[in-house]
């Protein structure tokens, strides 16, 4: 292909992906390591040390130097998240009391895009570049839920761009490391209760967008060409989100404010993974990931439009370190097809006091199915498809910004099917 016509497709890819950032479900926390559908299949175990296809510019960058020719790599998860609350929800309004007890359902269904790119310089030197989703939130209840003054609807999006780096030291050692800049944007409803003043509810909707910047690097030593291990880490970022507030009175006026202000803390996370080919044909795969949740301590949110004019709040989150574990298996079942499996657990960062129905994280278990599809020499298709088991989650909140509380269980399931084309360009 004509290299104007590469550098055209490279940068149509690049702002498709940055344009239809996704509106995602939650995975455990707003965390979402859903960066390619061929790992889908084998629940992300193979993490840093795989290093099959170009993603590994995110995963683990020194996996890079496995790439011996030009690639690109396009991946799309559909997700459908599903939560069903029941429990008792009580609200003082102005002067006023409610209490309700009931079950409410949100099914928020979104689509996780990916890009990669790698281009070898030499025999040492490899360029990657990578656009993905790690981050992410969806939450859709009606307007008359239990949730209401808490979330009607959230939706948190993000799309991370980077550029990496890496060479190949010895034989067996190499290194990476690549630079994210993160762009995220929240929008959040809920209701508000001022009645006597009013015959019904109002309502707040939120909308800010903004920044982060931070970094990732990674090793990979090949021991054997049946056997590498990969470490990889994902430094913090910090959010710092800009945008308005808009408060809706019931019958009467809508207030504006101009200056929301938001502070999103992302946390950094280490990644180890295992690979081993135990003969020709089949693979296993493991992945331990450790997210220091606990740099996650208060929600400031600043500037929210009231009736009464702009106010400021700091919503405790408390968020406790965890660990995610995943194995996995493949199998070359010809020289065209092969096979993926894999099955994962995922901790949850949330703790019993802070928990809110925004946020309804638990533990979760997931288990995978996949394949991959060899075309042609340059071209090879992936799926993959995984179901998310959460454990029953207890919500016992108080908002001591407006008094209301919501007591309850929580309970999620996450279906995810993917499907992704790598294209050789020879």
């Amino acid at each position: 292909m004509p290299r104007n016509a590469l550098s055209k497709v490279f940068y149509l890819f690049c702002f498709s992906v940055v344009a239809c950032y996704p509106m995602a479900s939650l995975a455990n926390g707003f965390y979402i390591p859903f960066y390619n559908a061929a790992e889908l299949g084998d629940a992300f175990s193979g993490g840093a040390a795989i290093a099959q296809d170009a993603s590994t510019a995110y995963t683990n960058p020194a996996g890079l130097t496995r790439i011996d020719h030009q690639q690109i790599v396009i991946s799309a998860i559909a997700v459908d998240h599903r939560i069903k609350f029941n429990g008792t929800a009580t609200s003082p309004g102005l002067g006023s009391f409610t209490s309700e007890t009931g079950e409410s359902s949100s099914n928020f269904p979104g689509v996780i895009p990916a890009f990669y790119y790698a281009l070898p310089l030499s025999n040492r030197w490899v360029l990657g570049f990578s656009v993905v989703s790690p981050y992410g939130l969806g939450d859709d209840y009606d307007d008359t839920s239990l949730t209401r003054y808490y979330v009607t609807y959230a939706q948190a999006q993000s799309a991370d761009i980077g550029p990496e780096v890496a060479y190949k030291i010895t034989d067996k050692l190499s290194a990476g490391v690549g630079l994210d800049a993160l762009y995220m944007r929240l929008k959040a409803g809920q209701m508000y209760r001022t009645q006597p003043l009013t015959v019904a509810d109002s309502s707040i909707a939120n909308d800010s967008s903004g920044w982060g910047y931070g970094w990732h690097a990674g090793l990979l030593y090949e021991f054997t060409p049946q056997t590498r291990v990969g470490l990889s880490y994902h430094s913090s970022i910090v959010e710092r989100l800009e945008g308005t507030s808009r408060f809706y009175m019931n019958n009467g006026p809508t207030s504006t404010s101009n200056n929301l202000e938001s502070t999103t803390h992302l946390p950094p996370f280490t990644t180890l993974s295992v690979y081993h080919d135990m003969t020709p044909a089949w693979a296993v795969m493991a992945t331990a990931e450790y997210m220091q949740w606990s740099f996650v301590k208060n929600d400031h949110e600043f500037g929210i439009a009231t009736f009464a004019g702009p106010i400021n709040i700091n919503a405790p989150k408390n968020f406790h370190d965890t660990w995610r574990f995943a194995v996995g298996t493949s199998y070359q079942l010809t020289d065209k097809w092969l096979l993926r499996a894999g099955t994962e657990y995922d901790q949850n960062p949330t703790n019993n006091t802070d928990r809110d129905p925004i946020l309804p994280s638990a533990d979760r278990y997931l288990a995978s199915i996949g394949a991959h599809y060899q075309v042609s020499k340059n071209v090879g298709l992936d799926a993959g498809y995984a179901h998310a088991f959460f454990e029953n989650q207890s919500i016992n909140n108080i908002n001591t910004t407006t008094g209301n509380t919501i007591n309850g269980t929580s309970k999620m399931s996450t279906d995810t099917l993917g499907l992704q084309v790598e294209w050789n360009i020879t």
